[in-house]
C-alpha cells in the first residue's frame, strides 16, 4: 500500500504547535510567579496574592493546553497503529492519505484518512478517546472510565461530537470535491475507527463503526471479498491514479 503523508501543515498541526508554545510560556510563567513571593520573603499583602493568584491561573491555563496537546498525540498515535495495520494487509494497488487537506477546500480541515482502491474512496474518521460507548442512529454516549452502582445507563454521558456525524461529513465533502473537479465518480462510504474505545452497542448508525482490533476482519470481508455493503463495480486502476494525482496537487 502506497502511503501520502501531508507535507503541508494542517489546522490542527498548526494548533499543535501554538498549543505547545503557550503550554511553555504559561507553565513557565507561571512557576516563576507562584516562587516569586517566597524568593522576594514577602509574607502578606498586595504584593503576595497578586503573583500568586496570577501564577495559579496561568498553570490552569498550560493545564488546559496540555490536555489539547495530550489529545492530539492519541490522535496521532491512532493514525500510526491504523496506518501500519493497512499497510499490512493491503497490497500496492491501495493508496492511503493521512491527514488529507482537499485541495482548494478547507471547509472540514485536514481529514484522518482517505483511502483509494477498487472499492472506490474509504472515509475514515479516527475516534481517539478510550473508554465504552453506545452509537444509536448518530447519538453517541461515554461511560466513565470505572463505572460504578448497578444501573450504568445513569453513569454514561452524551458527547457532544457525533463521530459517525463528523465521517459523514467528510465524505460528503470528498464526494462533492471529486464531483466539482470533473473527476471519476467513485463510491465514497464514511467509517469511523475506534482507536482506544470499545463499543458496548451499536444500534444503525448511519455508517460503520469498527474498533481498531477490528480492522484486519473488515480489510478481509468488505475489500478483498466480495460483501454486499460494497458490492459495486471494480474501480479502475487509472480512475484511481487520476483521483490520487489531483489530491496531491
Amino acid at each position: 500500500m502506497q502511503v501520502v503523508q501531508s507535507t503541508t501543515p494542517n489546522i490542527e498541526q498548526n494548533q499543535f504547535r501554538r498549543n505547545l508554545a503557550l503550554l511553555l510560556i504559561l507553565g513557565g510563567g507561571g512557576l516563576v510567579l507562584l516562587i516569586l513571593p517566597a524568593a522576594l520573603s514577602l509574607n502578606d499583602g498586595l504584593f503576595f496574592w497578586s503573583p500568586l493568584i496570577l501564577g495559579l491561573a496561568c498553570v490552569g491555563g498550560a493545564a488546559w493546553f496540555g490536555r489539547e496537546i495530550w489529545l492530539y498525540r492519541l490522535t496521532y498515535s491512532g493514525q500510526e497503529k491504523l496506518c501500519q495495520t493497512l499497510t499490512q494487509y493491503l497490497g500496492p494497488d491501495y493508496i492511503y492519505f493521512r491527514n488529507l487537506t482537499l485541495p482548494g477546500t478547507r471547509s472540514v480541515g485536514a481529514i484522518d484518512g482517505v483511502l483509494l482502491g477498487s472499492h472506490g474512496a474509504l472515509v475514515l474518521q479516527i475516534e481517539p478517546a478510550g473508554g465504552e460507548f453506545d452509537c444509536e442512529g448518530d447519538t453517541w454516549y461515554r461511560y466513565p472510565a470505572n463505572p460504578s452502582g448497578a444501573n450504568l445507563e445513569k453513569k454514561r454521558h452524551r458527547m457532544s461530537d457525533s463521530p459517525t456525524w463528523l465521517a459523514i461529513r467528510a465524505g460528503r465533502e470528498v464526494k462533492a470535491w471529486l464531483s466539482v473537479r470533473e473527476l471519476p465518480l467513485v463510491p465514497v462510504r464514511p467509517v469511523v475507527v475506534l482507536s482506544r474505545g470499545k463499543m458496548r452497542s451499536l444500534k444503525r448508525p448511519s455508517c460503520p463503526v469498527i474498533e481498531l482490533n477490528s480492522i484486519q476482519t473488515f480489510i478481509q470481508s468488505n475489500l478483498l471479498q466480495n460483501s454486499p455493503q460494497f458490492n459495486t463495480e471494480q474501480i479502475s486502476g487509472g480512475a484511481v491514479e487520476q483521483i490520487a494525482q489531483r489530491l496531491q496537487s
